[in-house]
């Protein structure tokens, strides 16, 4: 019973992670895969050649679409 339910467990890690990734923009996931990796804001910025500002912007709206998509 424990391994059916961290199975189901990885099971909905991975429609998340599916439906998050279908949501975000290219600089959205960019932002969040450097981020994910310890990046600051100011490093992702300069990665991605945007103002740290806009990389802001971008982990709010991540923040927002992660919340619409979990179950």
């Amino acid at each position: 019973l424990l391994a059916s339910s961290a199975a189901s467990d990885v099971y909905k890690r991975q429609m998340l992670l599916q439906q998050l990734d279908k949501s975000l923009s290219k600089m959205e996931n960019s932002v969040l895969r450097l981020f994910l990796v310890g990046c600051s804001y100011n490093e992702i910025a300069q990665r991605l050649n945007k103002s740290p500002k806009a990389i802001d912007n971008a982990l709010q709206r991540i923040r927002k679409k992660l919340k619409e998509v979990s179950f």
